[in-house]
């Protein structure tokens, strides 16, 4: 029962998206943007593969999920951000090639096990920190166009 959720949850994720890929890159006009845009979706596949070429593969996978979803969460707020606001977006990250360089150190052995990880923990802190600075900068900017506070503090003497 669990591989017919799953399947079933991948095959209606799949359908989905590559449908919506599909309607949005015929329509647009632009279809070399409307390719590069892909990129970094592209890019998420293939850190999630070579990331089994790491030492710490088997045993966290679920921290590789993690760690790459969350890279996914970033580009997909800059991504929705830059379509409602009509800005085009540039698909071009560092994370990446940071995750590329630290996964090569693995691979080769570079830095001890301890090392390693901390290089892992360190990409990981890089890229929430972007996200946190990202949305603090969303929020602080609706808050402040709509004149209203994220987080009110009333006292108690009201």
């Amino acid at each position: 029962m669990k591989d017919l959720a799953i399947a079933f949850g991948c095959s209606t994720g799949y359908h989905y998206n590559l449908l919506n890929i599909c309607v949005a890159f015929s329509q647009a006009k632009d279809k070399l943007y409307a390719f590069t845009v892909l990129l970094p979706y592209a890019q998420f596949f293939v850190m999630l593969y070579f990331s089994c070429y790491s030492q710490f593969w088997f045993q966290y996978t679920f921290l590789f999920l993690i760690m790459h979803g969350l890279y996914l969460l970033y580009v997909t707020g800059i991504f929705n951000l830059n379509s409602t606001a009509g800005m085009r977006f540039n698909p071009y990250f560092v994370e990446p090639y940071v995750f590329a360089a630290v996964l090569y150190l693995d691979v080769q052995g570079a830095l001890s096990t301890e090392q390693q990880a901390l290089a892992y923990v360190l990409y990981v802190a890089m890229i929430f920190i972007k996200y946190l600075l990202f949305m603090r900068s969303v929020v602080s900017q609706l808050t402040a166009y709509l004149g209203i506070n994220f987080v009110t503090v009333k006292s108690k003497k009201q």
